[in-house]
């Protein structure tokens, strides 16, 4: 596959963006790093909320299935009732 023009001029406007950045990383550095900050810490607290209330729905989830599971149905027969069933042959 050739090599057009457009592909040079992407790959040189690329390559001089990135020493750019390179070469004055330092002066923004200082400037974006509060912003930067700020956004993760309000991040964290926000994972910190979802992630509360999905745990708190998932034990509930649990918690209902386990006790619903902890009490026999009066449709499943128990104790080897089952083997007086139609189904057996």
């Amino acid at each position: 596959m050739p090599i057009t023009r457009s592909d040079l001029v992407i790959f040189a406007t690329g390559v001089a963006a990135g020493a750019a950045v390179i070469a004055t990383y330092p002066k923004w550095k200082g400037k974006l790093e509060p912003l930067l900050s700020g956004v993760l810490a309000g991040a964290g607290a926000a994972f910190g909320d979802v992630s509360a209330v999905f745990e708190k729905g998932a034990g509930e989830t649990a918690g209902s299935a386990s006790a619903a599971s902890a009490q026999p149905s009066a449709d499943f027969p128990r104790n080897g009732a089952a083997a007086h069933s139609p189904l057996v042959i």
